[in-house]
């Protein structure tokens, strides 16, 4: 895995928003909404990220429908990761189940949320790739990520 950092030029960095604004222009709204529900979203879900398809920016002097983009992303990650989705979103599940324990559930749900997120990821990310290990548990999977290539974020 490479750690090195992409730097776009202008010139690229416009030229991909058009052509992402292309993609965008191509998929009617309507259909987006059947991709959504096609993939068992709650039906709240789906209209929540249609009302988001709806939102549009005014970027370099023009109008980019940026969250039809965003929509559009989210379902081409969901598509390639779904074990990663399933298991992030169960991670997130066990937080909300920490929140409802009186008095603890406040200070536990933050923990809860943040190593459930990641050890759901992480096992889902290992089944996408078809890193399956019947014995894995999650101080295996933890073991991994403390194992796995350091990502350099720029500050």
């Amino acid at each position: 895995m490479s750690t090195e950092i992409i730097r776009l030029s202008r010139a690229q960095a416009v030229l991909d928003l058009e052509l992402l604004e292309i993609d965008a222009e191509n998929v009617e709204t309507g259909e987006l909404y059947a991709r959504l529900r096609a993939l068992k979203l709650p039906r709240e879900a789906a209209i929540r990220l249609e009302a988001l398809v709806e939102v549009s920016r005014k970027i370099g002097g023009k109008i980019i429908a940026i969250g039809k983009i965003i929509v559009l992303k989210l379902l081409e990650f969901i598509r390639q990761h779904p074990n990663m989705v399933a298991g992030m979103a169960l991670g997130a599940a066990v937080s909300v189940l920490c929140n409802a324990i009186p008095f603890l559930g406040t200070l536990l749900a933050p923990i809860a949320l943040a190593v459930g997120v990641a050890v759901g990821g992480i096992a889902g990310h290992r089944l996408d790739k078809s890193v399956v290990n019947p014995s894995a548990s999650p101080f295996v999977i933890a073991q991994d990520v403390l194992k796995s290539p350091r990502i350099s974020l720029p500050c």
